[in-house]
């Protein structure tokens, strides 16, 4: 392993790529990387993990993966199961073909059987389903004709009502010039009478405000690398968590979600399930704010 891992370490110091650039498009943990390029087979993954780790460094390195996999087989051998012939022998293979007719037939028969019953069900379901229908559409007839009942033999209440509105002022009734009386002469002096009282206009309803509630904030932070992430959430006060290769951290909030993150090319965000991808570059410090 120490051989590949060599030459996986030339080609990448030949691109002058680092280890954080490689782990950002590969999504392999530094750590890992790192062990495979000086074969420490105490941090390297199970042999299955490590087979792919191994294929996707050398694709990404344009190294030949075919003479890689060749290094990778004659160091730790091959991942994949062996397959074992077995001798036939004729008289064997005969009863095994007599069993396996006897089998076959009583699977036709079974499966006779149970599409028959099958068959049977679903027609049996069928016509429960009608029936329900039936039976509830019959109900709500009924209802139906019910209130239209009820609602003919109502009667009006025309009486007035005990509690009148204290705000509403009734105007006299206003007698037509017609029926009027000619007024008679007397010695006495007649007050002028009001032929009609202002109403006072009722103040109409103020609407109530409609309150919106605000949409939920979630940010996921996956990491890639060892990062530090200070967050505010609904402009509360600040906190600061490290995180370390590989560990999520979910950060909720009702109206603002806000960040300070480190190294801006060592985390990758999820807003509100939507997948953002790496928000900067390498080694920079980022400032993020959720909705933007």
């Amino acid at each position: 392993m120490k051989d590949i891992g060599e030459l996986l370490k030339k080609e990448r110091e030949k691109k002058k790529l680092t280890i954080k650039e490689v782990a950002v498009v590969t999504k392999i943990n530094s750590a890992i990387l790192i062990a495979i390029e000086e074969g420490d087979e105490q941090g390297l993954p199970p042999k299955p993990f490590l087979r792919g780790f191994v294929q996707s460094y050398a694709r990404h390195l344009d190294v030949d993966v075919d003479k890689i996999m060749q290094m990778f087989m004659a160091d730790l051998g091959t991942t994949k199961p062996q397959i074992t012939k077995l001798e036939s022998n004729p008289a064997n293979d005969n009863n095994t073909l007599d069993f396996i007719n006897q089998k076959w037939d009583l699977i036709k028969k079974g499966s006779v059987v149970a599409g028959i019953l099958l068959l049977l069900g679903f027609a049996w379901f069928l016509v429960e389903t009608i029936n329900k229908y039936e039976e509830e559409s019959k109900q709500a007839a009924e209802r139906k004709e019910t209130v239209i009942t009820q609602v003919s033999t109502n009667t009006v209440n025309t009486e007035p009502s005990q509690s009148p509105n204290p705000n509403l002022v009734v105007a006299p009734p206003v007698e037509s010039p017609e029926a009027k009386p000619s007024p008679q002469p007397t010695d006495k002096p007649v007050a002028p009478t009001a032929t009609s009282v202002p109403t006072t206009p009722l103040p109409k309803p103020t609407p109530s405000p409609v309150q919106v509630a605000a949409a939920p904030q979630q940010v996921i932070i996956e990491a890639l690398d060892n990062v530090r992430v200070k967050y505010n959430i609904d402009n509360g006060s600040a906190k600061s968590v490290d995180l370390k290769p590989e560990q999520i951290l979910t950060i909720k909030g009702q109206t603002k979600v806000t960040l300070t993150i480190s190294d801006g090319g060592a985390v990758n965000i999820i807003y509100n399930g939507r997948d953002t991808g790496v928000p900067g570059n390498l080694g920079q410090a980022i400032d993020l704010s959720f909705p933007k």
